[in-house]
């Protein structure tokens, strides 16, 4: 009986070896690609700019609200003028789009510092209802669109009284 059939332990050879290495380079792999995608999701709910820089982008934030009369439409634009802005009503959508320019320069003793971001965006919101053409106002306020679309006729809702018969 040769005495490594007897050991607690057996030498290995050298293709057991380079498999196990390989099987270890797979696994160590496989777990760094799901930690940078865990990472990169956790990162770009802070933000489309914090996770990866070369992707960022303006996105502004939207609410919407409906009533029985009329749909509300608030968006928020920091930064921005009324002349940077477009709205357009397309088939039961409401479009958004813009861009944000801003240029910061400073100079003081010893130093210059310009500060350039530029970021062009577009939302489109599908409507709830349909909307009556021209009965669309749009207000800008201290970085707030405020659109207010009246709902046509056809698409208000209607209560129907049930009868017992």
């Amino acid at each position: 009986m040769p005495i490594r059939d007897i050991m607690p332990w057996r030498r290995r050879e050298r293709s057991d070896v380079l498999a196990s290495r390989d099987a270890f380079e797979d696994t160590f792999m496989g777990l760094q690609k799901e930690m940078n995608r865990l990472f990169d999701n956790f990162f770009s709910d802070f933000g489309p700019g914090l996770a990866r820089p070369e992707l960022s982008a303006f996105t502004p934030r939207v609410d919407v609200k409906e009533t029985a009369d009329e749909i509300k439409v608030e968006a928020e634009l920091p930064g921005l003028s009324e002349d940077d802005l477009e709205v357009t009503l397309d088939d039961r959508s409401l479009i958004i789009k813009g861009e944000k320019k801003a240029e910061k320069e400073k100079k003081d003793n010893g130093y210059h510092l310009v500060e350039r971001s530029y970021g062009a965006f577009y939302r489109r919101l599908p409507l709830p209802a349909e909307v009556e053409d021209n009965k669309v106002e749009a207000a800008f306020d201290k970085g707030v669109l405020h659109v207010t679309l009246k709902k046509s006729k056809q698409s208000r809702e209607k209560t129907v009284k049930v009868k017992t018969k």
